[in-house]
């Protein structure tokens, strides 16, 4: 990762294609882009255990209901990543400006245990995060601001790095 916010390597990466080496997990960070969530949804099944989150941080509003049907509506919380960022090459991602934010919560609009679980883990990394009791909202102004950005780069044949997530 290269970032105005110091730039790290993660090596070697610990990682596996099977979620049931895993088992169930506390939360998850779902982080694929939408054309892939239903499947992605099926193969992390193994990690969802009976009080884990599931926080989409993906652009747009139907991470919600695509995940509700195939987990259960009781795991999904919203989440808006705030993290101007691309891909510089495979395995390089560059954060392209400060700003780095994970912003989450309930849609109820109530703050949990879990969600506070959460904050504090991301406090713990040094990784900025804020509850949200409006978490809809939060989710509507980003694709917003999204949709708006995306028709003035079609426009003028510009490109933008988008937020990753």
């Amino acid at each position: 990762m290269l970032s105005p916010l110091g730039d790290f390597t993660i090596h070697p990466a610990t990682v596996t294609d099977d979620p049931a080496e895993i088992g169930p997990v506390d939360v998850i960070l779902f982080m694929v882009k939408n054309y892939d969530t239903l499947q992605a949804a099926e193969q992390i099944r193994p990690l969802v255990g009976s009080d884990t989150a599931i926080i989409p941080f993906q652009n747009g509003v139907e991470a919600r209901a695509m995940l509700s049907n195939v987990l259960g509506a009781r795991h999904v919380l919203g989440g808006v990543a705030f993290i101007p960022a691309s891909i510089q090459e495979p395995g390089v991602i560059k954060h392209n400006a400060e700003l780095a934010k994970l912003v989450f919560g309930e849609f109820d609009k109530q703050i949990t245990p879990r969600a506070v679980s959460f904050l504090d883990a991301l406090e713990k990394a040094g990784v900025a995060g804020e509850i949200s009791t409006d978490i809809s909202m939060v989710l509507w102004s980003k694709l917003m601001f999204l949709t708006s950005m995306s028709a003035i780069n079609c426009i003028t044949a510009t490109s933008w790095p988008c937020a990753v997530g």
